[in-house]
C-alpha cells in the first residue's frame, strides 16, 4: 500500500469516528431536550441574539416579572409579620396568651415552614409555578383571615402552623422562577432586589400598626388587630389574584410574548444549563447536593440568618413598645 493510499484511510476512518461522535452528540442534546419538557418546541442552538435583543428582552423581564416576584415576597412578608404588630394592640389579652404562648406561635410558623419545605420542592418540579405560587398565596391569605377570628391559644397555634406550611412555597417558588427568566450572573441581583421587600414590609407593616393601634374598642365587632390583620388578608387575596393572571407558568407560557420571542427567551438563559422545568427526578442531583460543600455552607448561612432575624421580627415591637416605651 502506499502512503497516499493510508493517507486516504486514516482520514476516511478519522471522519467516520467523527460523524459518530457528532451523532452521540445529537442523540444526547435530544435526549436533554425531551426531559426539559417546558422547552420542548422552542429550541433553536442556531440562534444568535444581539446585545441589543438581550436587553431589549431583559426589560420586558424586568418589567413583567420582577414587580410580580417582588409582590409575591412582600405578601409573605406581611402575612408572617402581622402577629408581631398585633401583639402590642391588645391581641395577647384578647385570645388568652400567657408565659410562652406568644414565642411558641412563631416557633409554629418555622416548624410548618420545615415540614413543608420537602413538599413545596416536589411541587415546584411538578406543578406550574405560576398557578403554584398563586394558589399558595390565596391559602395562606385564607389562614390568616382565620386569624383574625381565632380568639383562643390552640387555633392560633393550629393556623400559624398551617400558615409556615403554606408559605414555604415562596422560597422554592421564587428561586424556580428566577432561573426560567435570568441568567447565572443576573440572579443575585435580582434575588437581592426582591428580597429587599422584607425592608418595605418593615415600612408597611409599621404604617399599619401606626393606624390600627389608634383603632381603640371595638369598630363593626372587630378590634384593631383584628382589622388590620383583615386588611393584610384582603390584600394578600387581590396579590393572589393579579399573579394568577399575570404569573406565566414558564417563558414558553407567556401571553405577553410572540412565538419569535419565546424562542429568543428560551434561548437566552441556556447558558445557565439549569432548564425552564425538570419533572424527573435524578439521583445523581440529590448525591451531588450531599457532596458539594456550597450546600452546607448554605445551610449554616440560613440558620444563623433565621436565628437572628427571626427572634427580632418577633419581639420587636413588644420590645419597642414595653422595654422602650415607645
Amino acid at each position: 500500500m502506499s502512503l497516499h493510499e493510508h493517507d486516504n484511510k486514516h482520514q476516511v476512518e478519522h471522519f467516520e469516528q467523527s460523524e459518530k461522535a457528532m451523532s452521540e452528540d445529537l442523540a444526547d442534546v435530544k435526549g436533554r431536550q425531551i426531559v426539559d419538557e417546558e422547552a420542548r418546541g422552542y429550541v433553536d442552538s442556531n440562534l444568535q441574539i444581539d446585545d441589543a435583543e438581550v436587553r431589549r428582552l431583559r426589560r420586558r423581564i424586568d418589567r413583567r416579572i420582577l414587580p410580580l416576584l417582588c409582590l409575591a415576597y412582600l405578601c409573605q412578608a406581611l402575612d408572617k409579620g402581622t402577629l408581631g404588630t398585633a401583639s402590642i394592640m391588645g391581641w395577647q389579652a384578647d385570645v388568652g396568651a400567657v408565659g410562652q404562648d406568644y414565642s411558641l406561635t412563631s416557633t409554629l410558623l418555622w416548624c410548618g415552614i420545615i415540614v413543608g419545605e420537602p413538599i413545596a420542592n416536589q411541587c415546584v418540579r411538578r406543578l406550574p409555578l405560576g398557578k403554584l405560587l398563586s394558589g399558595g398565596i390565596f391559602i395562606w391569605s385564607a389562614l390568616l383571615m382565620g386569624l383574625a377570628f381565632s380568639l383562643n391559644i390552640p387555633a392560633v397555634f393550629g393556623v400559624r402552623f398551617l400558615l409556615g406550611f403554606f408559605e414555604s412555597l415562596i422560597g422554592p417558588c421564587l428561586l424556580a422562577i428566577m432561573v426560567q427568566w435570568y441568567l447565572k450572573q443576573e440572579q443575585a441581583y435580582v434575588s437581592s432586589f426582591w428580597q429587599c421587600m422584607l425592608g418595605f414590609n418593615s415600612v408597611i407593616g409599621g404604617l399599619l400598626g401606626f393606624g390600627f393601634y389608634h383603632v381603640t374598642g371595638k369598630n363593626g365587632g372587630l378590634k384593631g388587630w383584628q382589622w388590620m390583620t383583615v386588611a393584610v388578608s384582603l390584600f394578600s387575596f387581590i396579590s393572589s389574584a393579579v399573579i394568577f393572571f399575570f404569573m406565566p407558568d414558564s417563558p414558553t407560557r407567556a401571553r405577553w410574548a410572540s412565538e419569535e420571542e419565546k424562542v429568543k427567551l428560551v434561548e437566552r438563559v441556556r447558558s445557565n444549563n439549569q432548564g425552564l422545568k425538570h419533572k424527573v427526578f435524578s439521583k445523581a442531583q440529590v448525591v451531588e447536593a450531599f457532596t458539594d460543600p456550597y450546600s452546607y455552607l448554605l445551610f449554616a448561612l440560613a440558620l444563623f440568618n433565621t436565628l437572628i432575624v427571626g427572634g427580632i421580627n418577633t419581639f420587636s415591637n413588644l420590645l419597642i413598645n414595653q422595654a422602650f416605651g415607645f
